[in-house]
């Protein structure tokens, strides 16, 4: 019977320190999982902050210009927007009809200079820079425009 009582006593002394130990246990815990909460949130947002500048400073670079090119027909537009088609610029589009280029291009790639002298190397003048002659001269009949 001492034996038993024994047995209690030490069942009775384990399930009282389990009582005072467990609510310090679960509050620590809590503690911990709080902080590490807090740690993965900042990394979290840190994170974002730092995607949205990137994504944010690589649509700033492009520059978006408008220019009058001289050319008359569809074969022009396809050889104005065709020479267009390098690195650096990102869209070109010429319009037969109003004779304005829209360029979108990254001006730490390319330089608005040397956009306009492409399209003058393939025959076309611009306000910037005039085709030569023998650029000029080389463009099919129906694409020579009447140069200023």
């Amino acid at each position: 019977m001492a034996s038993n009582s024994n047995n209690f006593q030490h069942h009775n002394i384990y399930f009282k320190q389990c009582i005072f130990t467990y609510p310090i246990f679960k509050i620590g815990m809590n503690i911990v999982n709080n902080f590490l909460n807090a740690i993965i949130m900042k990394k979290q947002i840190v994170l974002s902050l730092l995607f949205s500048m990137f994504l944010v400073a690589g649509f700033a670079k492009d520059k978006k210009i408008t220019f009058h090119v001289n050319g008359k027909c569809g074969m022009c537009e396809e050889r104005i927007e065709n020479a267009l088609d390098i690195k650096g610029v990102k869209f070109a589009d010429w319009s037969v009809e109003t004779k304005m280029c829209t360029v979108k291009f990254n001006p730490e790639v390319i330089s608005e200079k040397e956009i306009h002298q492409i399209i003058a190397k393939v025959g076309h003048d611009t306000a910037q820079c005039k085709a030569t002659d023998k650029d000029y001269n080389s463009l099919h009949h129906c694409c020579h425009y009447k140069r200023e």
